[in-house]
């Protein structure tokens, strides 16, 4: 027990620090349409630049859209979309989807 609470502070402080906040939410999103975009557009110059800018446009609304619900250790992400709301835990810097079903494959 005396090694289990250190071990779990040094845990916790851990995961507070690497909450992730709605601008590492928009990087997220931003990395995963820009990546859906680009599938089979190698080498067309055009396309990777569409792709790059639509995706930080199209991040940039998401981030907007989505509802952060910050737990100090890990947050909540929401975003609506028609009848679907999709969800993401953000622990330690990494986003993990809460339903199977993903808007673009996020």
């Amino acid at each position: 027990m005396k090694r289990f609470l250190p071990i779990l502070i040094i845990a916790l402080v851990a995961m507070f620090l690497t909450n992730p906040d709605r601008e590492d939410f928009k990087v997220f999103v931003a990395e995963r349409l820009e990546d859906r975009m680009l599938e089979g557009s190698e080498g067309n110059d055009i396309a990777e630049l569409f792709g790059s800018e639509a995706s930080k446009i199209a991040a940039g609304v998401a981030e907007k859209m989505a509802e952060r619900k910050n737990f100090y250790i890990f947050s909540l992400y929401e975003i609506p979309m028609g009848t679907d709301t999709f969800r993401y835990v953000g622990i330690f810097k990494i986003f993990i989807p809460l339903q199977e079903k993903q808007p673009l494959n996020l």
